[in-house]
């Protein structure tokens, strides 16, 4: 067996040993449920086979990034259920344990200092106040800067290129990641000066770097989508924070178009969160883990003292790592713990450096000896404590030093989610409110729009409201859930409901109550009570009815007409206006409506079959001018039917076009009465205001119209004719975030 033979297979030995000793420390991980950010990176890897694809329907950073890994090893494993993935999360941290051993043996030349830095950062991963045991990108991407780091030091120990193009994917994979590793990738070609072929090192690291950042660009239009949004949030995004955020800390002014274009409004709130409190959330969010962690942190900084005072260049590379992780840190100005786990990595490979030397001092330094040996000892005993916490009785519910109630909100995500999964149908969609999608993983229920993962994050407020509100109102979801355990805001189900125009009904409640049986607030002082909604299925196939038989639009009456077969496909009125589908002029073909009504009401259907074809012959009897008839066919409409709000809605038509204003208001304010947000009876409120000189309160109904059903087009043209032109609709519609709707016969978006 040759030399290098037995080389590679001890340190193939102690790169296991030092996996198996993470996966070990790890293990209490299992039993934890998945945290909010959990559900946002792993989301991809639950529900991909139900449609949901990156950078279409699902949006991240990178390409090669987090959710991609999580998602194909699902799919090698057959299974994407929570233990799953808290093991993914624990091999691959364990991975990352291999890859410290491997960077400080290229680093140092020395096994048992190897072994016990990988020791050491296997430990700060099993302690419980570094949060590791929450995924976040930052934790993920200390894998691929080790192996940059470990090929860079290949190529100029070697004085090869090839390790210098391995350094470049690695360095790629870091920034595909987390985008914050554009800082480390940048830095990192400084040290390829130092090769001997530096201009090609640097050049081919360069090469292999921007390929791996631009092969999405080929990937991305090869499966159908687009590319737009993987420039504008991986490499745009990037550069502009970047640059933004090095330009505030270093407090200059950048020119031209970036300095226009300012921080992005998580780096920047980040920025203004942290102003004047460096210090308060520095020893909030590290003194914790710092403390549990003291043994590694001193032992690290004596070894960095020794080797800056000897110029070693191990330790000049370390300290320069743990500066440039740093500054990543700096530069977001986020100082919540696990933007600081990247450095635990150069301080576990300092304190293994140093590990091996005290050790030898013990024995053979008298007293001194025995009183370093006590110390160490103690501090190793310690230490062990620390590491016992996380396989307590009940600490599965403990997320280190966080509020003790966190652990029990994430397990009441995994009830809730569980609870939905269970009444749901698969092909149902939900919304959770708040900033909880594990909820989402639990259920295995699509998003109702995956883009939308977290409602406030770190801006105390709702953002993305006019997103949120157009993606509810045009294809609400089957189940709404209002877990928001962090801002108070006055976002419930009736605020809600008022903006979309949609009924939901209760469900359930899910809550955390303490020993005296009261709702526990949560750590912001929210009680931790989340109410369930499920969508009305009877209103809502009358108002996607409505909506089709009221926009005016030939394509957008088919179009919504399909929306309600995909939804409701045992829907009986969807089914028979399939068979007399609305013309360009979004009016129906009154001689298929009439034959095929005749048709089904001789096989004597069921009471509301009926009326909904009494209904529809009504509303051809009136398009077509006979009002007398059409009022004949709504008199056999019964008040219990479905489709009695409809009815009631022209009927108000009828009276007002006789002149009963009194008698139309009563038919508009019935209807609703049953439909409480029809744009129909809200216009024709509107008109009979308008009929008795009322023009403000004739404004309100056209409006109120218009936030439900933005392509109403009588209610449109009430409006316009109100106000003597459409400035003041089109302005109504930027206030509301309305896309895609008509002004004067051409569709009109605003982003």
């Amino acid at each position: 067996m040759s030399v290098l033979t037995v080389e590679f297979a001890l340190h193939a030995a102690c790169a296991a040993a030092v996996a198996a000793l993470a996966l070990g420390l790890c293990l209490p991980m299992l039993r934890k449920p998945l945290s909010e950010d959990e559900g946002n990176w792993f989301y991809l890897a639950v529900l991909a086979d139900q449609g949901e694809r990156m950078h279409g329907t699902y949006s991240a950073f990178g390409y090669f990034n987090l959710p991609l890994a999580a998602r194909l090893a699902a799919r090698l494993a057959g299974r994407a259920d929570a233990r799953f993935l808290q093991g993914f999360k624990i091999c691959w941290y364990a991975l990352t344990a291999a890859s410290v051993y491997a960077l400080a043996f290229a680093l140092l030349g020395d096994r048992a200092q190897a072994l016990a830095a990988g020791a050491c950062f296997a430990v700060a991963l099993g302690c419980g106040n570094t949060l590791f045991m929450l995924s976040y990108a930052e934790h993920y991407s200390i894998l691929w800067t080790n192996l940059a780091l470990v090929c860079a030091l290949a190529g100029l120990d070697q004085g090869s290129l090839a390790p210098c193009a391995g350094a470049g994917l690695f360095a790629g994979l870091a920034v595909q990641f987390k985008p914050s590793g554009l800082l480390f990738a940048g830095a990192l070609p400084l040290a390829l000066l130092a090769h001997a072929a530096p201009a090609g090192a640097v050049g081919v690291y360069a090469l292999a770097f921007a390929g791996l950042q631009l092969l999405p660009l080929a990937l991305l239009p090869a499966q159908g989508l687009r590319t737009q949004a993987y420039v504008r949030d991986t490499l745009r995004a990037t550069l502009r924070d970047g640059s933004a955020a090095a330009a505030r800390l270093l407090g200059l002014r950048l020119p031209g178009a970036l300095g226009g274009a300012g921080l992005s409004d998580y780096v920047g709130n980040r920025h203004d969160h942290a102003r004047g409190r460096d210090l308060d959330l520095l020893r909030a969010n590290v003194l914790p883990c710092l403390k549990d962690l003291r043994l590694l942190a001193v032992l690290a900084l004596g070894r960095a003292a020794w080797g800056v005072a000897g110029l070693s260049r191990p330790e000049l590379l370390l300290l320069a790592l743990a500066g440039v992780h740093l500054l990543a840190q700096q530069m977001q100005k986020n100082y919540y713990t696990p933007h600081f786990n990247p450095i635990w990595a150069p301080v576990a490979i300092l304190a293994g450096a140093a590990l091996p030397g005290l050790a030898a001092l013990v024995p053979g330094s008298g007293p001194a000896g025995w009183a370093l040996g006590a110390l160490l000892g103690w501090e190793a005993l310690r230490l062990g404590l620390v590491l016992r916490r996380e396989w307590a009785p009940g600490a599965e519910l403990r997320f280190g030093f966080l509020h003790p109630v966190v652990g029990r909100v994430f397990d009441l995500a995994r009830t809730a989610g569980e609870a939905i999964r269970a009444a749901a149908r698969p092909d149902d969609r939900l919304c959770v409110w708040g900033d909880q999608p594990s909820v989402y993983l639990y259920a295995r229920l699509r998003s109702f729009r995956a883009k939308e993962m977290f409602f406030y994050g770190h801006h105390g407020r709702l953002t993305r409201e006019l997103w949120i509100i157009e993606a509810l109102r045009e294809r609400p979801p089957e189940h709404i859930l209002f877990f928001n355990w962090k801002v108070a805001d006055g976002w419930d189900m009736a605020a809600v409901a008022g903006r979309i125009g949609h009924v939901y009904a209760p469900a359930a409640v899910f809550e955390l109550r303490g020993a005296d049986g009261a709702v526990l607030p949560g750590p912001h002082g929210r009680p931790c009570a989340f109410p369930l909604w499920r969508r009305d299925d009877a209103r809502y196939e009358q108002t996607l009815l409505e909506r089709m038989q009221s926009c005016a639009d030939g394509p957008r009456a088919r179009a919504l007409l399909a929306q309600l077969l995909d939804e409701l496909p045992d829907s009986f009125e969807g089914r028979f206006w399939q068979d007399a589908p609305p013309g360009d002029g979004g009016a129906a073909d009154a001689r298929a409506v009439r034959k095929r009504a005749a048709a089904l009401l001789g096989a004597a259907p069921a009471p509301a079959e009926a009326a909904a074809l009494r209904l529809a012959l009504a509303r051809v009897a009136w398009e077509g001018g006979d009002p007398a008839l059409a009022a004949r066919e709504l008199d056999l409409v019964p008040a219990d039917a479905p489709c009695r709000a409809r009815a009631l809605v022209l009927s108000g038509t009828l009276l007002l076009a006789q002149g009963r204003t009194g008698a139309a208001m009563r038919a508009f304010e019935g209807a609703l009465e049953l439909q409480p947000f029809s744009p129909g009876a809200l216009n024709g409120i509107g008109e009979c205001h308008l009929a008795a000189g009322r023009a403000r309160e004739a404004r309100d109904g056209f409006e109120h119209a218009l936030r439900f059903m933005p392509a109403h087009r009588r209610a449109a043209d009430n409006l316009d004719a109100l106000n003597g032109g459409s400035g003041e609709r089109i302005r109504l519609f930027k206030r509301l975030g309305v896309r895609g709707y008509w002004q004067d016969g051409d569709p009109v978006s605003f982003s």
